[in-house]
């Protein structure tokens, strides 16, 4: 099924069944932001800076690694000094 716009031909079946709005979103990158955190504090120093520089760089465009590295350090250091995991 094809439909016509004011700014050319679109394939209907390629739209979204539901627009998320905003605070979704929002939702939604928080939950992802922090899924990648937690899988970057599972995984060692050495391990978090390969994925980040290797097949992480492509999804994580202009993200800062030295600084995101060291805050994962220094989150690590904060939880153990207050007995945490």
């Amino acid at each position: 099924m094809t439909t016509r716009t004011t700014r050319g031909t679109t394939d209907a079946s390629l739209r979204p069944a539901h627009t998320p709005n905003g605070q979704q979103r929002t939702r939604a990158a928080h939950a992802a932001l922090v899924a990648l955190w937690d899988a970057l504090d599972g995984l060692g120093e050495d391990e978090a800076a390969a994925f980040l520089n290797g097949p992480g760089r492509a999804f994580l465009l202009g993200l800062d690694v030295p600084a995101v590295l060291d805050a994962l350090t220094r989150d690590r250091a904060r939880r153990q000094a207050r007995g945490d995991r």
